[in-house]
């Protein structure tokens, strides 16, 4: 077998910061080469992904140092208080918290694209089950509040992904967790808690049979179900709540679902199963049999809804939503009328039926469904934006040979041309919708005369389950492709030019944003890869990367790591002109380790980058989000992020 060898630059401590300007924090090297399937790569940085290294956290320390000097104190500073008082602005959050409560919540959680809702009050309304979590992890508290004495009991839970369905006496629950090696198991499991127990002493009912397998209960009139799911295969089996007797499979699929809701002891899915766009089917829970309720049309599905015979689906109209309207009676299948272009999200209000509308433009609205004018009509609207917005759609010719579109998001009226600075966002994975959102987080950007665009790539489902899978595995690269594609689109439009165009995106948005860098170093005129998947032959092997492999597949093929060196940011990492690169993350990141973000910056770091600034900043008490974490802590990075492309494309 031919020997590949992955030759990445590294550095010698002797020339370390020699090509460059930047007095570097050191990052010490201790050299490292794997050998897998034939295949060489190096790991010199491999000591950053241990938090209990004794000089990790003064090396992230002086990371934030670093980059606080390099940006400024006055514009970090003037920053830092705009988006403190943007953060504490509560006439600019979404409505839809506002109404949260008046939702009925579904009692079905399947992981992934399927949806997760339980009743969190006991069937005798005497207690409350609560979620929470420090600094927006993955790992939740679960404690029982009563609604008798006001209080919480002396109930305690770490659950991770959890699902929670109550006995009929209130006494005890039934729930599903990832247990990521707590309480000696690394399998998910469903346990049985009893009030007033500990944790510990939860009774296991059933154990997952491999440590990537999602478990979940589904609770109906007269039964429960299990669902087991690994990557694309979903069984669903009679379940015997009291035994945990795994029983006879009702039903299985090896495609695609989403999962909705029941009406009439039928579960409806949405399924991809011989239709790309996807198609609506119901599984009849009497006859254990399948049939299609609404076709695949010319248009992706999104999201489908039930209030009780009414379903509402949305489809995806070039990266916007439409929404119909089926009668499960009678079968009647309509368009409803609404105002804008943008998403609707559907929240089931009892005798109504109630959508949340928002755009990149303006703030969200609520509106309900009028049956005699099949229309939505206004209920609610949010106050408006700081300045007034205005967006659009441009398309580039993506690699697959379809037009996609970009959306632009700008002041209105404000004229665009090559000096017109544009962060470019974008996603590109798992199955994911980039749909139309108001992002406040935008607000200070675009008054300063930014503007913002977002790219529609493969690997989401805006154009059915055929444009994921251009996406994804063996396909990635055309990601990275399109990204570029759209950036040159904005070039050759004449809506700005290379100096004043910057690529950001977060998780799988930070891994399309370090590869593409390394595809293409001098299209862009900065970068910002936040929490992202940077190490690609290393993912799995951390928290929740397990779910990940039938994405990026597994470095235990040899295919597959053949493929994830080929796009991995860390792995390719060239001596050559970047753009200006700030890389962040967060400590307490359980989803996406930072230590992805930690080699990937020392890389850069230990690199000759044509005289440009390779940055990191962390986020102290931080996890995934971008908006996890004490509020000045948010403040704090999101300053850093825009204060980084602020100086960059020079618009300060």
């Amino acid at each position: 077998m031919k020997k590949l060898v992955i030759a990445a630059f590294v550095a010698s401590p002797l020339s370390l910061f020699g090509a460059q300007k930047f007095n570097y924090p050191k990052t010490k090297q201790e050299p490292l080469t794997i050998n897998e399937f034939g295949m060489s790569y190096p790991d010199s940085f491999r000591w950053l992904e241990n938090p209990h290294d004794p000089n990790l956290s003064q090396w992230v320390n002086d990371q934030n140092t670093f980059t606080q000097s390099y940006l400024g104190s006055q514009l970090l500073q003037e920053l830092e208080a705009e988006f403190q008082n943007l953060l504490d602005d509560e006439s600019l959050k979404n409505v839809k918290q506002n109404w949260s409560h008046k939702r009925k919540l579904q009692r079905i959680y399947v992981p992934g694209s399927l949806k997760q809702a339980e009743d969190s009050l006991s069937p005798d309304g005497r207690h409350r089950i609560t979620l929470s979590s420090d600094s927006g992890s993955d790992l939740k508290i679960l404690r029982i509040y009563s609604e008798e004495n006001g209080t919480y009991t002396s109930d305690l839970l770490k659950v991770k992904f959890p699902g929670f369905v109550w006995d009929a006496s209130g006494d005890s629950f039934l729930y599903t967790s990832d247990l990521d090696g707590r309480l000696g198991s690394h399998f998910p499991q469903v346990r049985r808690h009893y009030l007033g127990k500990k944790q510990s002493e939860d009774r296991v009912l059933y154990t997952a049979p491999t440590p990537d397998t999602w478990l979940s209960l589904v609770k109906l009139e007269n039964c429960m179900l299990l669902y087991i799911g690994r990557g694309d295969q979903h069984r669903f089996h009679d379940f015997d709540p009291a035994t945990g007797r795994k029983g006879e499979l009702v039903w299985g699929s090896d495609h695609e679902l989403k999962t909705l809701s029941e009406y009439q002891n039928k579960l409806y899915f949405i399924s991809y199963e011989n239709a790309s766009n996807g198609k609506v089917i119901a599984l009849d829970l009497k006859k254990r049999t399948v049939h299609e309720v609404v076709p695949e049309k010319q248009v992706a599905i999104d999201e489908v809804s039930l209030n009780k015979s009414d379903m509402f689906i949305t489809y995806i109209d070039q990266a916007a939503h439409i929404l119909f309207h089926q009668d499960l009676n009678t079968g009647a299948f309509k368009q409803v009328a609404f105002e804008g272009e943008g998403s609707l999200s559907f929240e089931d209000g009892g005798e109504k039926s109630y959508f949340t509308f928002s755009s990149y433009s303006e703030p969200s609205s609520r509106w309900w469904f009028d049956r005699n004018s099949f229309s939505l009509r206004l209920e609610e609207k949010s106050p408006p934006a700081l300045i007034e917005l205005e967006s659009f759609r441009t398309y580039y010719h993506s690699i697959t040979g379809r037009k996609a579109p970009i959306w632009i998001i700008k002041a209105k009226n404000m004229s665009l041309g090559q000096d017109s600075p544009v962060y470019l966002y974008g996603y590109g994975r798992f199955r994911v919708n980039i749909m139309p959102y108001f992002i406040k987080q935008y607000l200070p950007w675009l008054k300063r005369g930014g503007v913002i665009a977002v790219a529609t790539l493969p690997g989401g489902l805006e154009f059915g389950e055929d444009w994921h899978l251009m996406g994804a595995r063996e396909n990635k690269m055309n990601v990275f492709h399109d990204f570029a594609r759209a950036g040159k689109h904005l070039i050759h439009m004449g809506i700005t030019s290379t100096s004043k165009l910057a690529i950001g995106g977060g998780s799988n948005g930070g891994l399309l944003v370090g590869a593409t860098v390394n595809e293409y170093p001098q299209l862009f005129g900065a970068a910002v890869p936040e929490v992202g998947v940077l190490d690609m032959t290393r993912f799995e092997l951390f928290t929740g990367g397990k779910w990940w492999t039938n994405e990026y597949g597994s470095r235990k093929n040899c295919n597959d790591l053949k493929n994830m060196l080929r796009v991995s940011p860390y792995h390719n990492i060239k001596s050559t002109t970047y753009p200006p690169i700030l890389t962040m993350t967060a400590d307490l990141d359980d989803r996406v380790v930072p230590s992805h973000s930690y080699k990937y910056a020392a890389m850069l770091q230990a690199n000759d980058t044509g005289g440009q600034v390779a940055l990191l900043y962390t986020k102290k008490g931080g996890s995934h989000s971008s908006s996890s974490g004490e509020k000045e802590q948010v403040a704090k990075y999101y300053a850093h992020k825009w204060a980084f492309l602020m100086k960059s494309l020079k618009i300060y």
